[in-house]
């Protein structure tokens, strides 16, 4: 990956680590993924008025927000939303996340992306619903810390998009990135409930290791044979999965 390109993906924000442009990839046919588009992001919900007019400059009008309810009720919707300019999606993963003991989570990243995938297929088919709308555009979707339910749907999108394997192991990687940023952040400001949260959660459910999606990309395809034959199996029609490549691809 060009530097240049590399540069030009990550959105610099000061309320949030991880947003990132999934515009320039190269895919089937040698088409292109379209800049300035579609985005994938950690949570917004601490972006600074300097952040919210950031992202109004880009035009960004839906936001499709992966989180769970009780995760938006913890949290919140942030400062962007208070103008109504961008339209807030909800289409969580999980409707609910409940606590749960740390030492209960899998040790391989992968059987959790499994139980993930086999247990949020009406959220991805309204996912899709909307990416298949042109007025969705330009959207950003994303969950907590823009990882795991953001990797999933980043990782399907770009699949259907005909963007080869590695390139979309590579971008799930960028995040690592993100994550040590995101650590040294909340060290840094020792922020209240942040720090107790991330000290609970076990070191490998804080990594995005290349093996983790290119593991992820291959049971889907032993499963089902491909990720568009999952997004019908899912209820995503292949004529909404044409009109996302219509949009997306240049």
């Amino acid at each position: 990956m060009a530097i240049e390109q590399e540069q030009r993906r990550w959105i610099e924000l000061g309320g949030c680590y991880n947003f990132r442009d999934l515009g320039g990839y190269v895919a089937a046919g040698g088409r292109q993924v379209r800049w300035r588009r579609l985005f994938r992001s950690d949570g917004l919900h601490a972006l600074t008025a300097g952040d919210v007019e950031h992202l109004h400059e880009l035009g960004l009008a839906v936001v499709i927000d992966l989180r769970s309810s009780n995760e938006i009720e913890r949290d919140g919707l942030g400062a962007l939303f208070d103008t109504g300019r961008v339209v807030h999606r909800h289409h969580p993963f999980i409707e609910r996340v409940e606590p749960r003991d740390p030492s209960s989570y899998p040790s391989d990243m992968v059987v959790l992306y499994q139980e993930i995938i086999d247990n949020t297929r009406p959220a991805i088919a309204a996912i899709f619903g909307a990416l298949s709308q042109e007025e969705t555009y330009p959207v950003v979707f994303h969950c907590a810390a823009g990882k795991d339910r953001t990797g999933i749907t980043a990782g399907l999108v770009l699949s259907v998009l005909g963007v080869p394997d590695e390139t979309i192991i590579q971008d799930y990687a960028l995040t690592e990135l993100a994550m040590e940023r995101r650590r040294a952040a909340i060290q840094t400001a020792g922020a209240v409930g942040e720090t107790d949260r991330y000290s609970s959660i076990s070191a490998h459910l804080l990594r995005a290791e290349p093996q983790t999606m290119a593991r992820t990309l291959a049971m889907i395809d032993a499963t089902y044979g491909s990720s568009t034959a999952f997004l019908e199996a899912c209820g995503v029609t292949i004529e909404q999965v044409n009109q996302v490549r219509e949009i997306l691809l240049t």
